[in-house]
C-alpha cells in the first residue's frame, strides 16, 4: 500500500472461522493489507478488502 493513499491505513485482523474449508482472515498494518482464506470463500474475503479501500460496489 506504499505510495497509495492506503498507506498507514491499518485493519484490526477480522477472522471468521466456521469450519475447516470455511473461513477468513483480514488484516492491515499499514504497509500490507493480509488476506487468507478457505478455497472457496474468495468473494468473502474481498468484502473486507472493499471496506477497508472505501470501494462500493456498484
Amino acid at each position: 500500500m506504499v505510495d497509495t493513499p492506503l498507506a498507514g491505513a491499518s485493519l484490526d485482523r477480522q477472522v471468521a472461522e466456521r469450519t475447516e474449508d470455511d473461513w477468513v482472515h483480514a488484516c492491515s498494518d499499514g504497509i500490507h493489507f493480509e488476506g487468507v482464506c478457505g478455497p472457496l470463500n474468495l468473494g468473502e474475503l474481498l468484502v473486507p478488502f472493499r471496506d477497508f479501500a472505501g470501494i462500493t460496489p456498484d
